[in-house]
């Protein structure tokens, strides 16, 4: 699921004193270096500011991302902790120590950090999206749901809270609903090939509409035409239908995709069978109305018993003293790696 993702900043401003103008060049460079990736030199710069002034809490609170950063999340929970000590007011502090607990594997005291980001800052959307997320890997649909529908609330065109919303929807069986918020997202963004092909999920698999499938299925495959599931469900719909032609050139194009040396071997062995090398073992045509079995059972040849994608958590930004900030990850953009997938958000 794929939008841009807001960071929060919070904007103090220090006291204009001689200490406070040299406290002020510190933080600045520090800035600079979480801005540039130096994490280790902005650990050492936002601890110099604390060595003066230790109750500098954008200090303390860039100290514990910077941390966070680099990865050393008991290092950033501690911090982090200590920034609340400060001023537990900050949602984007507490939405950071709940990134630092999940990354320990700790997803109660994450939850409990997000709950208070939440209430503090209500509108705040990445909050939300980082509370939903969690809320659906701990199998928790409904509050994940409602969290979801907050987001749209305040932003009716956030792509990713649409697009998990629908996948939450579809695994409660609410498939009408699934169907308007996959809409909505398209309506907003019409590249959005995971939209499209969830729509084809729904016509094939729910409805029977193979028709319609195929045309969501073909357009996901054009707008993403490196992402492998697209192609899968694609491939195993043309041979639902008896379509071996069509089904050998998306399991060819497939396969170009696979880094997998297990995956490919597999495909490999669907494409010599379609074509007739295969020896005695040839796939049966498939004609539609072809049972759920029969499916799944083609799905486990190709991809193991099936994949379940998951929605994503964002990290929230450091503060800015200067009143403004920039990206500070130039990473690229499912249970997921938490850490991982807020880098890539954040780089959007």
């Amino acid at each position: 699921m794929k939008c841009k993702t807001w960071l929060f900043a919070i904007v103090l401003v220090l006291a204009g004193s001689a200490c406070g103008q040299s406290i002020e060049a510190l933080m600045n460079n520090g800035q600079e270096l979480l801005r540039s990736g130096a994490f280790a030199q902005a650990v050492s710069a936002f601890r110099k500011v604390l060595s003066q002034d230790p109750r500098n809490f954008e200090a303390q609170h860039n100290l514990a991302f910077a941390y966070l950063q680099m990865g050393r999340n008991q290092d950033a929970a501690t911090e982090f902790q200590k920034a609340v000590g400060l001023n537990g007011k900050s949602a984007e502090t507490w939405a950071n120590l709940a990134i630092a607990y999940e990354n320990m594997g700790n997803s109660g005291k994450a939850l409990s950090a997000l709950d208070r980001a939440a209430a503090l800052d209500p509108s705040n959307s990445t909050v939300r999206m980082n509370l939903a997320a969690l809320y659906y890997n701990a199998g928790q649909q409904a509050n994940a749901i409602a969290q979801y529908k907050q987001v749209i609330a305040v932003d009716g065109r956030n792509v990713d809270a649409l697009n998990n919303l629908a996948k939450c929807l579809l695994e409660k069986g609410d498939d009408a609903s699934a169907k308007k918020y996959l809409s909505d997202a398209i309506a907003v963004e019409p590249q959005n090939g995971q939209a499209h092909w969830e729509l084809g999920n729904i016509h094939w698999k729910k409805e029977k509409n193979t028709d319609q499938a195929l045309k969501e299925y073909r357009i996901a495959v054009s707008l993403n035409p490196n992402s492998q599931v697209f192609y899968e469900n694609l491939g195993l719909l043309y041979e639902e239908l008896g379509k071996k032609e069509d089904a050998l050139d998306t399991w060819k194009k497939y396969i170009a995709y696979l880094d997998d040396a297990l995956m490919k071997e597999k495909i490999q062995r669907k494409i010599d069978k379609l074509e007739g090398r295969g020896g005695d073992e040839q796939i049966p045509k498939m004609e539609a109305g072809t049972n759920q079995k029969q499916i799944e059972e083609l799905k486990r040849d190709v991809r193991g018993d099936g994949q379940k994608t998951e929605t994503r958590i964002y990290d929230t930004a450091p503060v800015d003293v200067g009143g403004s900030f920039e990206d500070l990850q130039k990473d690229e953009p499912e249970k997921i790696d938490l850490r991982e997938e807020a880098k890539k958000r954040a780089a959007k």
